[in-house]
């Protein structure tokens, strides 16, 4: 990813400004060595913050300490600047020794519209069947509430609508449908979340272009205020939930986030016991969400979402992570980086070689939903 100059007024505002007043506010005592010191680490966290950003690193964390950098240098705080500009150099430290990302360019194409006939709103959050005769996807209106539909395949690249799923779709947010070769069909809903029930993880039965049997799983719910299930996956067979828990409590964009699996246990799901393993190359992103996994469920690619600080200028990356087998760990994810701008929410073929994503350009009205696919 090449380095946006949007970040240039944002790097001038969060370390340029803290010399002028470090200089002006010297406390009593204070030696022209500590002055000498915050200059010097500030200008380095400059560029440090330049490479990471340019790696498409997860920086978020450290934009919002360097903004509390400039906050102590304005009140001639250098002593306690210094010490936060250390936390800030540790930071960095930790983002070193993370291995390079692999660039993922030269194995997919570039991204094509996905036509979707006789429906004209908000595409989002698209699900393809493992068949990839259907096309899952869901809306959204200016208060936030997501509906779901469908579509049925009429050529390369292009879906008939079909309808809306009117026996599920609420005045809430509904959305984020998934579904496995038997047609078990599983999708997200606050409708009925609240302080009492904290369920927004939901499964059913995909029959004749309908929902039915709708029940909550409540196994995947973390039970605590602020917190959701905000993205549900299914595994091709069925026997598999890849999920996202994401704290809302600071309103949106969520604060934080991770990713969690759970396997079939009866009619229902048990979050598994080695979830942290699993996940450990993942989870260590602030804000993840939005899993796909292919068929072999050895790979995953999902949303990640940096600088949530400054929304305006917001990153979202579409990584890609693999492993040898069902039973091992994720490695280290890969930014797939012909997926760019405001793009979220993959879904892998059943074929694993293509990818399905909402984005919208900036010449758009609404979000669309578009397609890679790997090279090879």
């Amino acid at each position: 990813m090449r380095f946006s100059t949007r970040y240039t007024p944002l790097l001038l505002a969060l370390l340029l400004c803290v010399f002028p007043a470090a200089c002006k506010a010297e406390p009593s005592g204070a030696s022209q060595q500590i002055v000498v010191n915050v200059k010097n680490k500030a200008e380095q966290s400059q560029q440090r913050l330049k490479y990471h950003l340019e790696q498409g690193h997860d920086v978020g964390h450290i934009i919002h300490m360097m903004q509390q950098v400039k906050t102590l240098g304005e009140k001639g705080d250098l002593t306690e600047a210094e010490a936060l500009l250390d936390k800030i150099h540790a930071a960095f430290d930790v983002l070193d020794k993370t291995p390079e990302v692999i660039p993922e360019s030269a194995l997919f194409t570039q991204p094509v519209e996905v036509a979707i006939e006789g429906y004209d709103g908000d595409a989002m959050e698209p699900f393809i069947s493992r068949d990839g005769q259907y096309l899952f996807f869901n809306s959204m209106d200016d208060d936030n509430q997501k509906d779901m539909y469908y579509a049925t395949r009429s050529g390369e690249n292009r879906f008939r609508f079909q309808r809306a799923f009117a026996e599920i779709n609420t005045k809430e947010v509904d959305g984020v449908p998934a579904m496995d070769r038997q047609n078990n069909f599983y999708f997200i809903s606050t409708a009925h979340y609240s302080l009492f029930n904290k369920v927004s993880a939901y499964q059913a039965k995909f029959r004749d272009g309908k929902i039915e049997d709708v029940r909550p799983i409540k196994s995947l719910s973390l039970r605590k205020a602020g917190w959701l299930n905000m993205d549900v996956e299914i595994s091709a067979d069925g026997n598999t939930l890849y999920y996202s828990n994401a704290y809302f409590g600071d309103g949106a964009p969520p604060t934080k986030s991770f990713l969690s699996y759970a396997v079939r246990d009866g009619d229902s799901f048990k979050p598994a016991a080695d979830t942290a393993e699993i996940f450990k190359n993942l989870n260590r992103d602030e804000i993840i969400y939005a899993p796909a996994i292919s068929p072999d469920e050895l790979t995953i690619s999902y949303t990640r979402l940096s600088n949530r600080h400054k929304l305006e200028q917001a990153l979202f990356h579409t990584l890609i992570a693999t492993r040898s087998d069902k039973n091992a760990p994720f490695g280290v994810p890969q930014i797939i980086p012909v997926i760019t701008g405001f793009a979220e929410a993959p879904s892998i073929s059943g074929d694993g070689k293509k990818i399905y994503f909402h984005k919208k350009p900036p010449e758009a009205a609404h979000f669309k939903i578009y397609m890679t696919q790997r090279k090879d």
